[in-house]
């Protein structure tokens, strides 16, 4: 099991989303609408904490043939409890990877080696 994870997002720019992506906003100024763009939306560190994020998000942490994240199969309490005890805080939640699958955006979960 690796000692970190996060979950990265792929779809098209939005400006209304601008906010919630990875980099500061002036990091996309050249970026328009509808343009494909990858974003790391949460990580967390260590091995507890991963395998916590990927039950929490409903994929197997050890088959990377499950990392595509369903936003059907999130759990918002374990997802909102795990995330609290990481980096991210209380800035990340279901709504949040909820909001950026209904924009078209592809959420995955992925393990750092």
């Amino acid at each position: 099991m690796a000692t970190s994870a996060e979950i990265v997002a792929v779809g098209p720019f939005r400006k209304d989303l601008v906010d919630h992506f990875e980099y500061p906003s002036d990091h996309y100024v050249n970026c328009r609408d509808g343009q494909l763009v990858l974003t790391a939306i949460a990580t967390v560190d260590g091995r507890s904490l991963s395998e916590d994020l990927a039950d929490a998000i409903g994929v197997d942490a050890d088959d990377p043939s499950t990392w595509r994240i369903d936003p059907k199969n999130i759990k918002d309490w374990d997802l909102t409890e795990t995330l609290s005890r990481s980096s991210c805080g209380d800035e990340v939640d279901g709504s949040h990877l909820r909001r950026f699958a209904a924009a078209g955006f592809t959420l995955f979960f992925r393990l750092d080696a």
